[in-house]
């Protein structure tokens, strides 16, 4: 009991075990009755079993112009800075892809207390964000290039001269007859 453990989508720490059924409660402080069969019969993670280390991936994407050194150096800081942060083994930076928008890394690291892991991963990309912005990385966002074309009809042209004719004498119509009443 205590373990935090993932079942079916269901994710919590086992309150009970009885005969036929196991009680956890998840995160949100709901009860959930799990069929033992379920747990025996179903591919499970228990991320609590035989100890509390566990890893985190914190995913980040920079902008083409970037330094990608200098942008592992940051996140390597990021993670050697943070006490619930293993150093043993040491925080890992991945450049894993050329995406659309931008150039994406992952920085995994074992955490002391797994349990602590989204405060931890919280952290870190706060950390993060601050020293991108101190080292002016950029994180861009998505950006698209629309081109549009619009074929118009002669016609329709000729009507919208004539609207833009008529409101043009309109206006000076009404210019004139203000200016006159001025007098």
């Amino acid at each position: 009991m205590g373990d935090w453990i993932v079942v079916k989508g269901n994710e919590g720490v086992v309150k009970r075990i009885h005969m036929r059924a196991t009680e956890i409660e998840t995160f949100d402080k709901a009860s959930v009755i799990l069929p033992n069969s379920d747990i025996l019969s179903n591919d499970f993670i228990n991320w609590t079993h035989t100890n509390l280390m566990g890893r985190i991936i914190v995913k980040v994407g920079v902008s083409y112009d970037s330094d990608v050194l200098a942008v592992k150096e940051i996140l390597l800081r990021c993670a050697g800075n943070h006490p619930l942060v293993m150093q043993t083994p040491q925080p890992v930076v991945l450049f894993r892809e050329f995406g659309d928008n931008s150039l994406n890394f992952e920085l995994r690291c074992i955490v002391k207390d797994v349990n602590q892991r989204l405060s931890v991963h919280s952290a870190l990309m706060f950390a993060i964000f601050q020293e991108f912005t101190q080292a002016g990385v950029e994180i861009p966002f998505p950006q698209r290039v629309v081109h549009m074309e619009t074929k118009v009809d002669a016609s329709v042209l000729e009507r919208l001269n004539n609207l833009e004719k008529k409101l043009v004498e309109s206006e000076q119509k009404q210019l004139s007859q203000r200016d006159s009443s001025l007098k």
